[in-house]
């Protein structure tokens, strides 16, 4: 079988550069960037884990021709303060900083007459104390006349850390100071919470950083049409497999690909991985994707990436087969949800509709289940700044829900084992 490019060329999810044969262009989400870096304030961009904001900025600075560097918060966490890893970048982009030369003249006599020379002593120091002043003036200078912006990614890992988010909350109100502004180099944010500016609420009640950031619309997962697009544009008309159909057991080709994104709950990565995995079996099967391949494909994406959420997820679910375990209820319902965030009072009501026998007339302690999934040594929630809302700690948890818990025609949930629940 000839395959014009091989499976992991065309299915890339965690590559650096943005696959632009697989790149799923977002209008509004696209129009709102490029507007926002027309603009004079700082940016943020959030959305779940795997939606795709990396390459969304990166498509859209590479369109725009922006010049950016990268501050991880990994490396903050690493290093221990957001200033340390400002430093520790500095030193990455500019290991050797020349700032001046001393001359020393040396004189000798030679022939009735002197001769003099020049000795160039260069100095070289570590970076400056004030290590974002350096940061931005260094980043100008590599930029030259073009847009700039440091772009603070994985947010998530440092927003609870009220120290770190004090500390990048003094460089967020350098956006007007004199001395920074002459870079003219801003900041875009980059993170998993959809609330990012609560978080800067909480250290900053005047509101002046808010009154600096343009939050652009969520970068959320595919719509449904996209992901079957996707797939079927990876799949077969890049890689050019064939679809082997087995109508006895309904595995047909628009069966295969909604299950793609039932299964990926539409997240861009989640697609890729899949996709991937049924691009390798097929790539051993002569170019043919069968029953027998997707299903060994599910499985080998299953044991890879959700072994860690099938473990808290365990911890988390009651027992083997209830019939009225509310708490298993309502980790179905959450899982079932379309939304990614969700209130006490919008968990019940779901929770009412799924299972209308076993809460007719029940008072449901809905807010006390909620409470204690998002707390303890291996929580699936967690809570928004202000308390009211929950989220998935990671939407891959929200996929291992659907695998694991069944639900009968008499409202009996069946919570299988790992091993069943990739079974399909």
């Amino acid at each position: 079988m000839f395959f014009r490019k091989s499976p992991e060329e065309v299915f890339t999810p965690r590559v650096k550069d943005v696959n632009d044969d697989m790149y799923i262009h977002r209008e509004g989400l696209e129009r709102a960037l490029s507007r926002a870096i027309r603009k004079h304030k700082n940016i943020v961009v959030h959305g779940e884990s795997g939606t795709g904001k990396t390459w969304l900025y990166k498509k859209i600075f590479s369109e725009l021709d922006v010049y950016y560097e990268v501050l991880n918060c990994a490396t903050v966490n690493q290093c221990g303060s957001v200033s340390d890893a400002i430093g520790y970048l500095v030193a990455r982009l500019e290991p050797n900083e020349k700032v001046g030369h001393e001359e020393a003249k040396g004189a000798e006599g030679n022939a009735g007459f002197a001769k003099g020379h020049l000795e160039h002593t260069s100095q070289y120091r570590k970076s400056a104390p004030d290590n974002y002043l350096k940061l931005v003036r260094l980043i100008r200078k590599r930029a030259k006349s073009k847009k700039a912006f440091l772009v603070v990614e994985n947010l998530e890992h440092i927003v609870r850390d009220k120290d770190k988010i004090s500390e990048l909350s003094s460089l967020l109100l350098y956006l007007d100071d004199e001395v920074y502004a002459e870079s003219n180099v801003r900041i875009l944010l980059v993170g998993t919470p959809n609330n990012l500016r609560d978080y800067f609420a909480e250290v900053d009640e005047t509101q002046t950083i808010i009154n600096r950031l343009q939050e652009i619309p969520e970068v959320s997962a595919l719509s449904k049409h996209d992901v079957v697009e996707l797939a079927k544009k990876g799949l077969f008309k890049i890689l050019r497999l064939d679809f082997v159909e087995d109508r006895p057991r309904n595995f047909t080709e628009w069966y295969f690909l909604n299950a793609i994104s039932w299964f990926s709950i539409n997240i861009p990565q989640y697609v890729h991985d899949i996709c991937l995995e049924v691009a390798l079996e097929a790539s051993d099967d002569g170019g043919r994707i069968t029953r027998k391949g997707y299903t060994q494909a599910l499985r080998n994406w299953v044991q890879e990436a959700l072994v860690a959420e099938n473990s808290r997820l365990e911890k988390n679910i009651n027992s083997k087969e209830t019939r009225h375990g509310r708490r298993n209820q309502v980790i179905y319902t959450t899982g079932v949800l379309s939304q990614n965030e969700f209130s006490n009072a919008e968990v019940e009501e779901s929770l009412r509709e799924h299972f209308p026998t076993s809460t007719e007339g029940k008072t449901l302690n809905v807010s006390s289940n909620l409470i204690e999934l998002s707390n303890g040594t291996h929580p699936i929630l967690s809570k928004t700044p202000k308390g009211n809302r929950y989220r998935f700690i990671d939407p891959k948890i929200k996929i291992m829900i659907r695998w694991m818990l069944q639900k009968n025609d008499d409202e009996r949930l069946v919570v299988k084992k790992f091993d069943e629940s990739i079974k399909f």
